[in-house]
């Protein structure tokens, strides 16, 4: 009966953790990130003697349903980006079962306290500082590019047609959204204040192209602009230009943050990471490169 009771709450540990671990996800990577890693962490640090088991093989029973669906997955379908997501449990329990046993083995609690708030520390500076850095890096190699910008005829919110290949000897900033993204609007503050930073430099231009989505009307997106107070200028594009657009700039999603420079070249294609402290793929980077295109 004991027995049983035990293995009720190791199955309790493992479904629970398992469950948090998973839905994380719908968060953002970041997020699940740092969720996973502390989940079990605890995991392994509530291990304890009465559960009938030995450290080693708690561990194991307790992490290996993780490992078996989310680790098995990424490793299958070659997602590097989430690498860090798929294997940080393993070494956070392997990290909590260790402080478990040193707080067997009689180590005084503050020692304790100290190894558990490091641990804690660690997993948060992974999640929230490594994780961002991590995939800036993973997506590095699909936002370095070379190719003539294409000939796509866009309008100003004047109604003035902006030819995206005829802008010769500028360079320009583009980002690109539609009306149903709600992070594309989270992004105009961060976008507005790219765009305050090179102020004084006539050399470059900053534009928000807007996507139009089935079924919509530019009069209904001019609507939502209208209602901006952001200082970079608008640009829209008709059914025809989107689909040019998603083709021809290879925008699978947005926000698709676009560079191209003075010569017309498309440089950079890829996000807005604009954060100090992701120094892969750090946007002000990518922008400086192309001001200093020969």
């Amino acid at each position: 009966m004991r027995d049983m009771k035990n293995w009720l709450i190791v199955l309790l540990i493992i479904v629970v953790s398992l469950v948090i671990s998973l839905r994380a996800g719908a968060l953002n990577w970041i997020n699940q990130l740092a969720i996973c890693g502390m989940v079990y962490f605890v995991v392994g640090l509530i291990y304890g003697k009465k559960l009938g088991l030995s450290r080693l093989l708690y561990g194991a029973i307790t992490v290996l349903p993780f490992l078996a669906i989310y680790t098995v997955f990424v490793l299958r379908h070659d997602l590097v980006h989430v690498y860090p997501i798929a294997f940080l449990p393993l070494v956070t329990i392997s990290a909590g079962l260790q402080i478990n046993k040193w707080q067997t083995n009689g180590v005084i609690k503050p020692k304790i306290i100290a190894a558990v708030s490091t641990g804690f520390v660690i997993i948060l500076l992974l999640g929230y500082l490594g994780m961002p850095n991590w995939l800036a890096y993973a997506f590095s190699n699909k936002n370095h590019v070379k190719y003539p910008a294409p000939s796509i005829m866009l309008q100003r919110s004047d109604g003035s047609v902006f030819q995206l290949d005829d802008q010769r000897g500028k360079t320009l900033v583009l980002d690109f959204w539609n009306i149903g993204c709600g992070i594309c609007f989270q992004k105009f503050p961060d976008f507005d204040k790219l765009k305050q930073k090179y102020a004084a430099n006539p050399e470059i231009e900053f534009y928000a192209v807007n996507l139009i989505q089935r079924k919509q009307g530019l009069g209904q997106v001019k609507k939502v602009t209208d209602k901006f107070s952001y200082g970079f200028d608008n640009l829209y594009a008709d059914s025809l230009a989107s689909q040019q657009c998603r083709k021809l700039l290879y925008i699978e999603a947005v926000p698709a943050m676009i560079i191209i420079n003075k010569n017309a070249e498309v440089v950079y294609k890829g996000n807005m990471n604009t954060e100090k402290y992701i120094f892969i793929d750090n946007i002000n980077r990518a922008i400086a490169s192309a001001l200093n295109a020969e």
